[in-house]
């Protein structure tokens, strides 16, 4: 099968989460007819959540207090993840928990497949070792700003201290098309790293739409009985195709005005006022 994912999705309170998911899906679907794969009922559709420290949406989901006429929810056989059933869509979207946490460095830190929360604050090499101890699969994520001068300097040093086992490296699609790789990224190829890409849609009303609009695709073999566990090793080991759309650059500015407009109106956990713990 063809397994399509977003590797770096974000569930807010204030989405409208049944547009969320219809978004996840279709977008990853569309994904998946780039590449040519015609047979839309073998492809496995995925997103991977990155949950904040404050965002609980996948327990919400599991425990039956996020529900939605338009779609069903069922869990996985190993635990973990969550299918996802449409009523106006054909096949299935899988979600997977997972978290974002943010280091003593300002660092972003994905876990991916990993439900349990890490403390942040914690040093990056530090968090990257709690994260593999819980079986999750760490990615040092860029973003907009955040690897350059101190910051930058210690994203360096991560990847030559390190081993290509201990971490991806993520790239994320408000990254304009118009830039190009960052000095950065082409260092962790050279050393070894994989690239791993989502869309990691921003906390106001409206970023439902990217869910699903960037991320990697690759033929795989995935058990229904051991998703979880079958879905790490593919982080790990699959020779995937990064898909989908970029920003421009004016589309990136404009998201990230927007982003400050919304926390300078509102507090900068606007979008978190209606939090499901």
């Amino acid at each position: 099968m063809l397994l399509v994912a977003d590797t770096h999705v974000h569930l807010y309170p204030c989405y409208d989460l049944y547009a969320a998911l219809l978004y996840g899906f279709d977008n990853l679907q569309h994904l998946a007819h780039t590449v040519g794969w015609a047979n839309s009922a073998d492809v496995l559709k995925v997103l991977f959540l990155t949950e904040r420290h404050d965002c609980e949406i996948f327990n919400g989901l599991a425990q039956g207090r996020c529900i939605h006429p338009g779609f069903s929810i069922e869990p996985s056989d190993e635990g973990g993840a969550l299918w996802v059933n449409f009523r106006q869509r054909p096949g299935r979207l899988l979600i997977v928990a997972g978290r974002q946490i943010v280091t003593q460095e300002k660092l972003e830190l994905l876990a991916l497949a990993m439900p349990e929360k890490i403390q942040d604050g914690s040093p990056i090499f530090q968090a990257i070792e709690e994260v593999l101890a819980r079986g999750g699969v760490p990615v040092l994520n860029w973003s907009p700003g955040k690897w350059f001068g101190k910051r930058g300097r210690k994203v360096k040093e991560l990847i030559k201290l390190s081993s290509k086992d201990r971490f991806l490296v993520g790239d994320i699609g408000m990254r304009p098309k118009i830039w190009g790789e960052p000095i950065l990224f082409a260092l962790a190829r050279r050393s070894g790293f994989r690239l791993a890409a989502g869309s990691d849609p921003l906390p106001f009303k409206g970023e439902e739409r990217n869910i699903g609009s960037f991320g990697v695709v690759a033929e795989a073999e995935i058990s229904n009985q051991v998703v979880v566990t079958d879905l790490r090793r593919f982080l790990w080991d699959a020779k995937w195709k990064i898909v989908g759309r970029r920003d421009s650059l004016g589309g990136m500015l404009r998201r990230q005005w927007l982003n400050r407009k919304v926390r300078k109106a509102q507090g900068m956990f606007s979008c978190l006022n209606k939090v499901i713990s």
